[in-house]
This record gives structure tokens, sequence and C-alpha cells, in this order.
């Protein structure tokens, strides 16, 4: 066994966290999603921090441990630019990265509560409307997924795709090739 199959959790262990995470949530926070690799590289289940939010307070961006997310606050805000949330919601959201023991879950409220007393408040419009577009942001960025919605590999290629044209079949006469027929009716509609 690799070293760091030891810290790769089994996709039953990884629903189990996630409701004990969601049950040791205090009133108004919400798991949003969850960074899809953490320190560990690419595994099959996602191994970073975990995406709480609450409407008046902020994002928390949560390791249970082992785990870790290396730079999962700029992680953060990278994905939210990308996705122009800046000018959708203008305004502070706070943004808190921390890790925690799945036995201190018990903790998180008190933990939650000291570290948004040191961040400055939420000053986001429109009420809890933004809890919506970082859960959209989260589920369009390939290196985040929105909890409830888990990525799909790419599709693989069709073998044409490998082809080179002089490989390629040719068209029968007074007919298009498929390749630009499809590309044709593509750029119909």
């Amino acid at each position: 066994m690799d070293q760091d199959d030891a810290f790769r959790i089994p996709a039953t262990e990884q629903a189990a966290i996630l409701r004990l995470l969601t049950s040791a949530l205090p009133p108004g926070w919400v798991v949003l999603g969850q960074c899809r690799q953490g320190g560990l590289g690419p595994a099959p289940q996602p191994t970073g921090c975990h995406v709480l939010a609450h409407a008046g307070i902020g994002i928390t961006l949560l390791d249970m441990a082992p785990h870790t997310t290396p730079n999962a606050e700029a992680r953060m805000r990278r994905m939210l630019a990308a996705a122009d949330f800046g000018d959708r919601f203008t305004g502070t959201l706070p943004i808190w990265h921390g890790r925690i023991e799945p036995g201190q879950l018990h903790r998180l409220p008190t933990l939650l509560d000291q570290a948004f007393a040191t961040l400055p408040p939420a000053t986001l419009p429109g009420g809890g409307a933004w809890l919506g577009a970082v859960r959209e942001a989260l589920d369009a960025d390939p290196a985040w997924e929105a909890t409830g919605r888990s990525k799909r590999p790419a599709a693989p290629l069709p073998d044409a795709a490998f082809l080179d044209e002089e490989d390629a079949p040719a068209p029968r006469p007074g007919r298009a090739a498929a390749g630009s027929r499809r590309l044709l009716v593509g750029l119909a509609f």
C-alpha cells in the first residue's frame, strides 16, 4: 500500500464524515461543497477542505485531520473571481480556513465564533443570495465539488479524434465529410 493510500477516504467514510460535519454545524450554517484535492494529490474522493457557509457571517474552509488543503483561501478567492462573484456581490466576504480533528467536531460552534470574531463582518448585499452563487461556482470549477453533485470525468474522445487527416475516410462524392456536417449542424443552432 502506498503511504498516501493510508490517508485516502473511502466513499462510505466520506459520507459519514459529511453527516457528522452537518450535524455539528451551528444554526444557519450549511455545507456547500469540498475542494477535490488536498495536500495528498488526486484521489477518487475529494480530500480537500469542506466549504461551510453562513449568509450573515461568511465562508469557512474546514479541513478534517489528517487532511490539509494548502492555500485554500487563495484557491477559493480565485474560483470566485473566475465566476465573476465580486461583480455580482460587492462587499466583504470573510473567509476563514481551519483544521479540526473529527473527534473535536462538537467544538465547531465555538471554533467558528472565535474565528469570525477576528475577521471583518460580511457586507454582501442580497441576504443569502450569494450562497447560491458560491454553490454554482463550486459546481463549475473542476477543483471543487458542490455537495450532492459529484464531478464526472470528461467523456473519452471518439476514435476519430485521433485520426490524421490522411487516415480519415474520404467523403462520398456529393456529400460533406461527417465531421464537417456535425460542425455545420452545431453552428446552425
